[in-house]
């Protein structure tokens, strides 16, 4: 029914659009609420009075439905952003920024290993002409221009081996969901699926206003 988008918007997408927004907001909800009962709560109720201190934060976050209070809603909203950018700048600076850099600082050339040596040059040249092309301070000439050239290659490479890596795990992932369908019950959705476009198809196809005939004056 999803795919039924690809002929235009009907009455079919927006029923799967629906169910599965809903389907997800729900068990989104479930796995959160159990999370608070399991993480917080039951420590609480245990003698673990620490808890409370994140239970009461929480119950702040409600007032952003109080025009009147709503800046008490700011005080544990601050807190989250605080905390979680700077859990994630510590660990993105250390794999994204350290990590890169100590994995470029390689020797040219290994003795008796000429794959080894070869990589290493293609890694500190990839990189070096990759920085270089997004320099437009001076103009690439010479030597430079062709280390450039050479990272645009590189860059290229990478966003085409990202772009195919991305399409290849959606399209795994469709036929995981077509090879679901083959067991029962889930087989019987797929005729149920077919009846409910076409219902929605012919629908909008009898909506659709014919044009009126033009009359020649």
């Amino acid at each position: 029914m999803a795919y039924s988008f690809l002929y235009r918007e009907n009455r079919a997408y927006r029923i799967a659009e629906h169910i599965y927004l809903g389907a997800g907001v729900g068990y989104g909800t479930i796995l959160s609420a159990k999370y608070v009962y399991d993480n917080a709560w039951t420590p609480l109720v245990k003698g673990n009075t620490v808890w409370a201190i994140p239970l009461f934060a929480s119950i702040l976050l409600y007032f952003y439905f109080s025009k009147k209070h709503f800046w008490i809603y700011r005080i544990p909203t601050a807190a989250i952003i605080g905390v979680g950018t700077g859990i994630v700048v510590a660990a993105d600076f250390r794999t994204r920024f350290t990590e890169q850099i100590r994995a470029t600082l390689v020797p040219l050339f290994v003795s008796n290993d000429p794959y080894r040596s070869f990589n290493n040059i293609v890694i500190v040249l990839g990189v070096v002409g990759s920085l270089l092309f997004f320099y437009f301070s001076r103009e690439h000439r010479g030597l430079v221009k062709g280390i450039v050239t050479f990272g645009k290659y590189i860059i290229m490479i990478t966003f085409g081996a990202a772009f195919g890596q991305t399409f290849m795990a959606r399209i795994s992932l469709i036929i995981g969901r077509i090879q679901s369908l083959y067991l029962w019950p889930a087989w019987i959705l797929l005729p149920l699926s077919v009846i409910a476009m076409g219902a929605a198809i012919g629908w909008d196809k009898l909506r659709q206003k014919k044009p009126e005939p033009t009359t020649k004056k």
